[in-house]
């Protein structure tokens, strides 16, 4: 299964345990600083493997709110979720922090 695992820089700690954990039941993590994406376009490659995905993980926490980086994802993430057929959800959220349910919108 190809998941793309979206989370804050101030979360890495936590994205970490959650991407090894993944990798050891066999699945394939979306990683922007892997060798085989070097030289691609930051923006693309992410939009490609959004869009490529099986499922999104949105790692929740306040810095994840805070990132506008994030939103982009997220935004990108529900468009892809909307053009998808077959009414299996493809955002899935993962809440690492407590965070204020009025500030997550969409998720």
């Amino acid at each position: 299964m190809k998941i793309f695992l979206s989370y804050a820089r101030e979360d890495a700690e936590a994205a970490s345990v959650i991407y090894r954990a993944l990798r050891a039941d066999n699945h394939t993590i979306f990683n922007w600083r892997a060798p085989e994406n070097e030289g691609e376009r930051f923006i693309d490659a992410t939009e490609e493997a959004i869009r490529n995905a099986d499922y999104f993980f949105a790692l929740l926490s306040p810095s994840f709110l805070a990132s506008s980086w994030c939103r982009e994802e997220r935004n990108f993430a529900l468009r892809c979720e909307h053009e998808r057929a077959g009414g299996i959800p493809f955002i899935h959220v993962l809440q690492i922090a407590e965070v204020n349910p009025r500030d997550t919108g969409y998720l």
